[in-house]
């Protein structure tokens, strides 16, 4: 309020705008206490309409690629008692919802043995390679039951999947076997339940520290409620708003509200402090609102708009939840801004928050100092800076890119250490799916050494635990039309031998044949078992299959697809992705921060520190080998948002400070001794708030929690620094005259 009493016109509607924000944080609160986690595999596919084009053509003639495995050892397979507990467990996993079909030793032995003479099903499985490394260890002492599925398409579905065949198998554990449960679903539900743990844990460490780090800069508790409140607003808003479209989080945007409430802290701070230092000069309340207001109100909201256009550039990806993280987080920090600008000035009056008790004389000397250092050295800074930056770009090549889903989880967790063991003992892990098209059909004998040949070639390959095609079947039904000859291994003599064989098939067989076969016979499906989780060594197999399938002889033809391969080919791409995006966002940046100094010189030194975290992020994970891969991918936008913020904050101080007259030398180190406190505050804030998730046992949370807490630093260091050094080598003040405007002089 003004001397005369009068309200000021912006105070009235942020009146209003606080109200609505609070009224909308009730509303929204009933909707985000009802979030759910998701981290189907489906969600981290690209969006190549042709490679999603392929892979429905696949699961419309066979069905899903998505598979349970049962691995179980530790007991003799095949004694009476042991078979009759395979078979009561085989019987019942048929019942369960979703499964389709069952394949194992136990069905073997019921089905094609009639359940009797367990020495020649002994026999059969130990002497013929169909089977192993399939449905059966080398040795013979791992056995496995194959559950191949229609999709569960909701986490509640898969969920109840997995928890209604772990229930079945327990008669096996009851016998004395040991059981490993592997697949898709599995690895979802363990991957859900340890992202929503852990973000649960996280959360409230990361408040509590924050709320600590604040008390000591306000010394008040009104300041710290404020800041709390207008915090998990924010928080609350988004995450009601992700309920309110549908979009639960996954283990990438888990951590957005540990994020939103790291960042958007940011603004409340800078503005209490301020309106601090203004109520110790002023009585009225009001009044010193609105100066500080005045004053904060611009740098928070460029701040907070780099912050948001630093998310926005990961909106270009093809990755689902990374897309989704840019766009709630970039929200997030527009909302923030507006309840900090608002309802922030609101609860101050309301509260009636009073000036610091004491004076904090620490942070001005520090102030003083980093003045006189950066004005000092300022050609030396912005050396040093420079080679820093070359060294760390030509790192850059080095950068290693990781999608194994694996290393993401600890690695004696109970689902890797089943993965292991499948992997080791039985067969691979994932398969990467060969359509291949046959005019003539799959039982012509013409298109058997094509075939074979890429069969072969894949299944040598190392990481390779198998490759499953239907000439495997078509060898043991001649092995079984030979009495279960184990010569007779083979390929039946003619293509005429070979459709007698099918058409002898009985209903189970043919159903049996329907997994490898469709089109009536003209389309084959050749599953390769992959045994490597590391997406590269993926990729590489693929690039084999892409050979293989260009030498294939015409007409005949094929391409490659499955669930797998599209999420490694997405995930291999982040590098070129985040390249595209960062390059995006740079622009983006500083048109918004030209808009808002409007000043080319102090635009480029404000926008000169948003380099340098990035490039120092991307020089730590060379330097220590840690990989690019969905979650890390943030932490770039991370460092691009906060690189610049406090660089904003200051400059928005030092032209304040310019335009009452003051010079630079003295300009600089006041600006430093306004700012400094609350962007110590800050950054202190959102490091420990970004520390905390490095105690996650989740992997990729983990380095995020790290890396984004080493980025907030490296910004810190550098704003304090750079940006005075940059000022003193670039200010108008500080150059020297020209030649003719001295001699006019």
């Amino acid at each position: 309020m003004s001397g005369n009493g009068q309200t000021y016109r912006w105070e009235r509607g942020s009146r209003v705008a606080a109200f609505v924000f609070l009224v909308l944080g009730i509303c929204a609160f009933p909707f985000a206490i009802r979030t759910t986690v998701d981290n189907r595999m489906e969600l981290f596919l690209g969006r190549d309409p042709k490679a999603n084009e392929q892979y429905e053509r696949f699961r419309k003639a066979f069905g899903t690629d998505e598979f349970v495995v049962a691995a179980y050892a530790g007991k003799d397979l095949f004694t009476q008692e042991s078979l009759d507990v395979q078979v009561r467990v085989f019987e019942q996993l048929q019942k369960v919802k979703f499964v389709k079909r069952v394949s194992g030793l136990p069905q073997v032995f019921s089905e094609v043995f009639g359940g009797e003479d367990i020495e020649e099903l002994k026999k059969d499985f130990l002497s013929t390679p169909f089977y192993q490394g399939f449905l059966i260890s080398k040795d013979g002492t791992v056995g496995s039951l194959l559950m191949e599925m229609d999709r569960p398409e909701g986490i509640q579905e898969r969920r109840q999947l997995v928890e209604d065949v772990s229930r079945t198998l327990q008669p096996l554990r009851d016998f004395g076997f040991q059981v490993h449960l592997v697949g898709p679903p599995a690895l979802h539900i363990t991957m859900e339940d340890i992202s929503q743990r852990e973000s649960r844990r996280t959360f409230p460490i990361a408040l509590v520290f924050s709320l600590i780090i604040m008390g000591y800069l306000f010394r008040s508790l009104k300041a710290m409620i404020i800041s709390l409140i207008c915090t998990g607003l924010a928080v609350l808003l988004v995450v009601g708003l992700m309920v309110v479209v549908q979009r639960p989080l996954n283990m990438v945007t888990s951590v957005l509200p540990v994020m939103l409430c790291v960042l958007a802290t940011e603004t409340m701070i800078h503005l209490l402090r301020r309106y601090q230092d203004w109520r110790a000069e002023t009585p009225s309340i009001v009044e010193a609102i609105n100066r500080a207001v005045s004053q904060k109100a611009l740098a928070c909201i460029l701040s907070s708009m780099t912050k948001a256009f630093g998310f926005l550039s990961l909106c270009i990806t093809d990755m689902i939840p990374i897309f989704e993280l840019g766009i709630f987080a970039a929200i997030g920090l527009v909302v923030s801004v507006a309840v900090n600008l608002t309802v922030g000035p609101l609860l101050i009056e309301w509260l009636r928050v009073g000036p610091r008790v004491h004076k904090q004389h620490g942070p001005m000397r520090t102030a003083a100092w980093l003045g006189q250092f950066s004005q000092r050295y300022a050609k030396g800074i912005l050396v040093v800076i420079l080679v820093l930056v070359i060294v760390m770009t030509a790192s850059l090549v080095k950068m290693r890119v990781e999608s194994n889903t694996l290393s993401f989880l600890p690695q004696d967790s109970e689902t890797v250490q089943s993965y292991n063991f499948v992997g080791q003992k039985l067969t691979g892990l994932f398969s990467l799916e060969i359509v291949m098209n046959l005019p003539s059909g799959w039982l012509d004998a013409k298109n058997w050494p094509a075939i074979e040949q890429l069969t072969q070639t894949l299944g040598a390959e190392a990481g390779v635990a198998r490759v499953v095609s239907p000439l495997d079947l078509l060898r043991k039904l001649n092995e079984w039309d030979h009495d279960f000859d184990a010569q007779y291994y083979v390929l039946p003599e003619s293509g005429e031998a070979a459709q007698r064989l099918v058409g002898e098939l009985d209903e189970t067989g043919q159903k049996e044949l329907t997994r490898l076969v469709a089109d009536e016979g003209k389309t084959i499906r050749v599953s390769v078992l992959v045994r490597d989780t590391d997406s590269s060594r993926f990729m590489q197999i693929a690039k084999l299959a892409d050979q293989l399938i260009a030498k294939l002889p015409a007409p005949m033809s094929a391409f490659p697809t499955g669930i797998v391969l599209q999420s490694a080919k997405t995930q291999l791409n982040l590098v070129w992705m985040q390249v595209s995006t960062l390059a995006i966002a740079f622009i983006t940046i500083f048109l918004v921060i030209l808009v808002g100094l409007r000043s080319w010189r102090y635009t480029m030194i404000a926008f000169i520190p948003n380099l340098f975290p990035i490039l120092s992020v991307f020089g730590v994970m060379v330097l220590f080998d840690l990989a690019l891969d969905p979650a890390t991918v943030m932490v770039a936008s991370i460092a691009l948002g906060v690189g610049g913020n406090n660089a904003i904050h200051l400059m928005g101080m030092y032209m304040l400070l310019r335009k009452e007259g003051k010079s630079t030398p003295q300009a600089i180190p006041e600006a430093l001794g306004i700012v400094l406190p609350a962007s110590l505050t800050a950054a202190a804030t959102s490091c420990i708030g970004f520390f905390t998730l490095a105690w996650s046992a989740f992997i990729p949370i983990h380095y995020f929690g790290l890396l984004s807490g080493f980025a907030v630093f490296v910004a810190l260091a550098g704003d304090m620094i750079l940006v005075p050094a940059c000022l003193t080598f670039f200010a108008d003040d500080m150059r020297p005259p020209r030649r003719q405007d001295a001699h006019a002089g």
